[in-house]
């Protein structure tokens, strides 16, 4: 019997929700005996930049939210030739991927948040990844910075979603439900709110 796959988990602690994914995929996967690392795309930044996107993007969203559409028409639907897709951040991440996945040797690497599946699919396209790259696409809606030609496949929590990735891309797309933990949703009624 073959030893179970070492998976690298890429999120980012870019509001809660792709970090919380990643989490719990990992708790997931490390109960069907994976060892599993998983990792802040922002950690493996330089320390000023990672803080500083930290800090940007829920300034944006909760005190200029005119400036976050403007960021999100020009960077997220905007159509992009690869290079240019979010270049500066995804660069930043580059050297501290590498590092982190010399130092993990995973068999998979699996992505929660765009930059990141962008910055592991840009590793794997020079070559300095060797293992498979497969994105899962957190969100109802699929923006272009969740796309690179190096991925090798997707995960998608809506069909829909799937369709709209299977329109621009040919490598195999998967269907799941959004991953959550177990507790998060309790069976029954809820309690009534205060």
């Amino acid at each position: 019997m073959a030893d179970p796959p070492r998976v690298l988990i890429l999120s980012a602690a870019m509001g809660a929700g792709h970090l919380q994914v990643a989490r719990e995929l990992g708790r997931r996967l490390t109960a069907r005996g994976s060892p599993v690392a998983v990792a802040d795309l922002l950690e493996l930044m330089p320390r000023a930049a990672g803080r500083a996107l930290r800090w940007v993007y829920p300034t944006m969203v909760n005190h200029v939210p005119r400036l976050y559409d403007l960021v999100y028409d020009h960077f997220f639907l905007a159509e992009q030739r690869q290079a240019e897709r979010a270049s500066l951040p995804v660069r930043w991440s580059l050297p501290g991927l590498g590092a982190l996945a010399d130092d993990v040797r995973p068999d998979l690497v699996v992505s929660t948040y765009h930059l990141a599946g962008v910055a592991a699919a840009e590793l794997r396209a020079r070559g300095s990844l060797r293992c498979p790259v497969v994105t899962m696409i957190t969100t109802f809606g699929v923006h272009d910075l969740w796309l690179h030609p190096a991925t090798d496949g997707y995960v998608c929590i809506t069909p829909t979603a799937a369709a709209r990735v299977a329109a621009r891309t040919s490598v195999p797309i998967e269907v799941c439900e959004p991953v959550g933990r177990p507790d998060f949703c309790r069976q029954g009624r809820p309690e009534p709110r205060a």
